[in-house]
């Protein structure tokens, strides 16, 4: 690979001028991921994901309880009719 510094640019072209020629470094293909293992995530945001799944199902038992209460309502109106 090559450092090079930009020294103009246009719609359709780019000149630069080589700044250092570094080592060598050829992409190839990554080694295969472990069964079960999420390419592209760090394990960092997978840690912090385990908070989010708690609020999720504090939420949905909180508007289960609501629509429970909801139905619980209508229905005891409709006794007393």
């Amino acid at each position: 690979m090559v450092e090079v510094e930009i020294i103009s640019t246009g719609k359709h072209y780019l000149m630069s001028r080589i700044v250092r020629e570094k080592e060598l470094f050829t992409p190839s293909v990554t080694p295969p991921l472990a069964q079960g293992e999420i390419s592209g995530i760090s394990q960092k945001a997978v840690s912090t994901t385990k908070g989010h799944r708690l609020w999720f199902s504090f939420s949905m038992i909180l508007i289960g309880a609501a629509v429970l209460y909801e139905v619980l309502r209508i229905t005891y109106r409709l006794i007393q009719r």
